[in-house]
């Protein structure tokens, strides 16, 4: 009977045993908590999947110019050109959108001006005797200055010195200036000129056999003054171009 109580106070015992030794094992794997840091929360505006904590970008502006800076050239938006010569350079001018002169101002002129094109706008010039409009022509400055242009009254398309409509203008009002070899006498030059259904609208410099040959204004007065130039018979043919001064 003692045998009997030692063996089940051993048995108890050892389950005693196992029982703590579990309790410890379990206690011992169970997660830690992680102390808490410093590290700031997760960027909202990070893109998903980036795999990690990101600070959000800053605001990007674009830098700041200062007034009056030219860095920035004007867009080449003019793809119409024609060229001339100024001695024996080719020079190239290239014709306005939708900008057309009218030479010599007039009431009858405005008035055709809002026949072809009601919206029409004048433009400002920094010099008098030559009115610059902006006009919807479908076939452009060049068909509309045509249409506009008769007996009485003078148009020509704006032309600029580069292919960017913000770059300075210029105009064709008529007329070749052409310089004759010094040999030749007034005689010849007129019938010269009478050869071709030319003839002269004035003398510019009679000592240099220097004289406007008459033309109707636009770019018909570019082609005659190439021919002319490419006769080789002259010192020079170029055609007569009205400028708009530039202010500083």
């Amino acid at each position: 009977m003692k045998r009997i109580a030692i063996v089940f106070s051993l048995a108890l015992l050892g389950a005693c045993a196992a029982d703590e030794s579990s309790t410890a094992t379990t206690t011992a794997t169970a997660p830690t908590a992680e102390p808490a840091t410093d590290a700031p929360p997760a960027d909202a505006s990070s893109p998903a999947g980036a795999g990690g904590v990101g600070r959000a970008a800053p605001n990007q502006q674009p830098p700041s110019r200062p007034l009056g800076d030219k860095s920035e050239r004007p867009v080449n938006d003019l793809t119409r050109s024609v060229e001339y010569y100024d001695g024996d350079v080719r020079r190239t001018l290239w014709i306005s959108n939708e900008l057309v002169a009218e030479l010599a101002p007039s009431v009858a002129g405005r008035a055709e001006v809002f026949k072809l094109d009601a919206q029409a706008e004048e433009r400002s010039t920094r010099q008098q005797g030559v009115r610059v409009w902006r006009v919807r022509a479908p076939q452009g400055a060049e068909d509309a200055a045509k249409q506009l242009t008769r007996a009485e009254l003078r148009f020509s398309p704006v032309v600029h010195d580069s292919a960017s409509s913000s770059s300075p203008i210029a105009a064709l009002p008529g007329g070749v200036v052409a310089t004759f070899p010094p040999s030749w006498q007034r005689a010849r030059i007129d019938t010269w000129l009478a050869a071709r259904k030319l003839k002269i609208a004035e003398e510019v410099v009679a000592d240099a056999n220097m004289f406007l040959v008459a033309t109707p204004p636009g770019l018909e007065s570019i082609a005659l003054a190439n021919q002319l130039h490419e006769t080789g018979e002259l010192v020079g043919c170029t055609p007569n171009l009205w400028r708009e001064t530039s202010t500083r």
